[in-house]
């Protein structure tokens, strides 16, 4: 159970770290790309820890569970429009701002019931709860899966919430039986996370105890009815729906997402929405190198704020893992994108990446990207520096290159045998070369094989020629770069 609730928490963490909402927003943003895709990352792991076949696992992301014709990630992105509401940039309304509010704050108040009535209905009861209780634990599924992180439970809670909310007979038969998509992804949930667990035996007890009365929740799709009574249900998100009814000319939701050809931003800009910021690519789920190799981290995005003239988009790369004693680790990395490693060394093995991409309204994560990193013992000279005879006052560079290896490598240049002592990268620039700059120029590179031997390579000597600029008219700027045909040419000391 522990190490379930440890690996839920290694991956929400990341996408729910604490963003305060702007002063000029007074929705909520829930970003449901990010925690499904999070979710399918932690049912697939937790699959793999507990010997359950990937076929036996229910993923969310990139499917029509409901089959209405529209992607459950579109119709979720709808729906986190219509919790943030309408939201102001530079002066002007944005959001929701076309559409009926009373409409708008049935479903906000809606949503926020249907979370609370989510935690009722995922507690246990009779003699299961009571075994629990004298075993030391909650009764309240919410609590078991959340340990000591509130916005665990949160997530799960808001995850299940939208899906009443979206209100789709697909998505609950709405007939008691069981026999529809909440029912059958709450029972695959628990029988994932608690396999392997101390609750192991307990699954189908906890399956069958827990019941989800669809006439308890508030519905806002083709099963929009009058039940409960306080709030008014109309089919509003569904594509039988019409989410803009109040601007003339106003087609169905299932309409306008066909003449959109699936798109979202089409979509909901049709629908009278202004788009949610939306990560619409990033890095791949698995990225596999050696050591001494690079990687690139990078992600696009559509919609938000930026594009409202709210100012630049912020990204930060965060990387996370478990760690032997369970603990999460997750420390935020860089702002750059792309963002380039330039050197992979095993330990950067096992770690997940995210990026959180934030504007004036939205935060929204990536899914995570884990890099695998193997040893390259072969620590080596791939690029060999070039000398050249160049004009006086011409701008030049000199540079080596080295791959392979398990730790960082540092340069050191030498001129003529003597060391630079400011000259301590891969490359040696000169501005504006002087006629006292000519010599042999050579680069001691120190790294290591990956058996914690540190080992250092020189390059081959590049002769440098400064010549005055009345005796080399015609000569330009130089660069002396090989082109990896030093490969183990360098000298090992």
């Amino acid at each position: 159970m522990h190490e379930s609730r440890r690996l839920l928490a290694a991956l929400i963490i990341a996408l729910l770290a604490p963003f305060g909402l702007p002063a000029q927003a007074d929705g909520v943003d829930v970003d449901y790309d990010g925690l499904i895709s999070f979710m399918d990352e932690m049912m697939e792991g937790l699959a793999a820890s507990h010997g359950i076949p990937y076929s036996s696992v229910i993923y969310l992301n990139h499917h029509d569970q409901d089959g209405n014709g529209i992607a459950d990630e579109d119709q979720l992105a709808m729906l986190s429009a219509v919790l943030m509401g309408s939201y102001a940039v530079n002066g002007s309304n944005y959001g929701t701002n076309q559409l009926d509010p009373a409409t708008i704050q049935a479903i906000q108040q809606g949503f926020e019931a249907n979370k609370a009535r989510i935690e009722t209905d995922m507690t246990l009861t009779g003699g299961l709860c009571l075994m629990l209780t004298l075993g030391g634990y909650s009764c309240s599924l919410i609590e078991l899966i959340s340990g000591s992180n509130a916005a665990v439970g949160d997530a799960v809670k808001s995850l299940f919430a939208a899906y009443f909310t979206l209100g789709e007979t697909g998505f609950m038969a709405w007939n008691g039986t069981g026999d529809d998509f909440v029912e059958n992804y709450f029972d695959n949930l628990i029988y994932v996370m608690f396999t392997g667990t101390t609750f192991a035996s307990y699954i189908g007890q906890i399956q069958e105890n827990i019941d989800f009365d669809p006439n308890d929740y508030y519905k806002f799709g083709s099963a929009a009815n009058t039940q409960p009574a306080d709030i008014t249900q109309v089919n509003s998100l569904g594509p039988g729906g019409d989410i803009d009814w109040n601007v003339p000319g106003s087609m169905i939701n299932g309409v306008e997402y066909d003449n959109a050809g699936g798109n979202r931003e089409a979509w909901l800009s049709a629908c009278h929405i202004t788009p949610p910021l939306h990560i619409v690519s990033s890095p791949p789920a698995i990225v596999g190198r050696q050591s001494g190799q690079s990687y690139t981290w990078t992600l696009t995005t559509t919609g938000g704020t930026s594009e409202l003239g709210s100012g630049p988009l912020q990204v930060q790369w965060e990387k996370f893992k478990t760690d032997e004693e369970g603990v999460i680790v997750a420390r935020p990395y860089s702002v750059d994108v792309p963002f380039t490693m330039p050197y992979l060394v095993t330990g950067d093995n096992g770690y997940r990446w995210a990026g959180l991409a934030m504007d004036a309204i939205w935060t929204r994560a990536s899914p995570g990207s884990r890099l695998y990193v193997s040893l390259d013992s072969n620590f080596r000279i791939t690029s060999q520096p070039l000398g050249a005879e160049l004009v006086e006052g011409s701008p030049f560079t000199l540079s080596v290159a080295v791959a392979g290896g398990n730790a960082i490598p540092t340069y050191r240049w030498y001129k003529d045998g003597l060391p630079l002592e400011t000259a301590t990268d891969a490359t040696l620039h000169f501005d504006a070369l002087q006629m006292s700059d000519s010599g042999n120029y050579s680069c001691e590179i120190t790294g290591d094989t990956g058996l914690k031997a540190a080992l250092t390579l020189t390059s081959n000597a590049a002769n440098v020629v400064v010549v005055p600029a009345s005796e080399g008219e015609g000569e330009g700027e130089g660069e002396g770069e090989g082109e990896g045909e030093g490969e183990g040419e360098g000298e090992g000391e």
